[in-house]
């Protein structure tokens, strides 16, 4: 049954509700639907309860980890350093956007544990990205997009 799920992409997109008030409405309907569809019992609903929150405390534990590494990188002027070595390294944004994912990603595998290189390198990949369509976008034509905007009739370069 994916009541809770759905209650919590409408209370979340459709009536953007902060996470803080829509996530324990979902809490309470997945409750509901235990009790009352599966018929599971007072202990049951309490125990699956204790996991979950076992696990959500490990998980911000890990992302906290993850998150000082960050901050203690930003701190330290090392981001700083970091970037001026990406764009050292290739004028293609893509081949940095694959530097990033991958490189990037497990090195802080390896620093701060599982799950943290999604967290962290995604907006990275995600920034160079952008400014790629971006600048993709700011060379096209109006009603030509995807055309070189020296007006050749070639495909511009990926």
């Amino acid at each position: 049954m994916l009541a809770p799920i759905v209650t919590a992409g409408i209370l979340l997109v459709g009536f953007r509700m902060p996470a803080s008030r829509a996530m324990p409405a979902a809490y309470g309907v997945t409750v509901l639907v235990a009790a009352l569809v599966w018929r599971v019992g007072a202990l049951g609903l309490a125990a699956a309860s204790i996991q979950g929150l076992w696990l959500a405390a490990t998980l911000l534990f890990i992302i906290f980890g993850a998150l000082l590494l960050l901050a203690t990188l930003s701190a330290s002027g090392a981001v700083a350093v970091i970037r001026d070595a990406f764009t050292r390294v290739s004028p293609d944004r893509r081949v940095r956007a694959v530097i990033v994912g991958w490189l990037f990603g497990s090195f802080i595998e390896g620093a701060s544990g599982f799950g943290t290189p999604a967290a962290l390198a995604a907006p990275l990949v995600l920034a160079q990205v952008a400014a790629d369509l971006a600048g993709r976008a700011a060379r096209a034509r109006p009603g030509r997009a995807g055309l070189a905007a020296e007006g050749r009739g070639q495909l511009a370069s990926p």
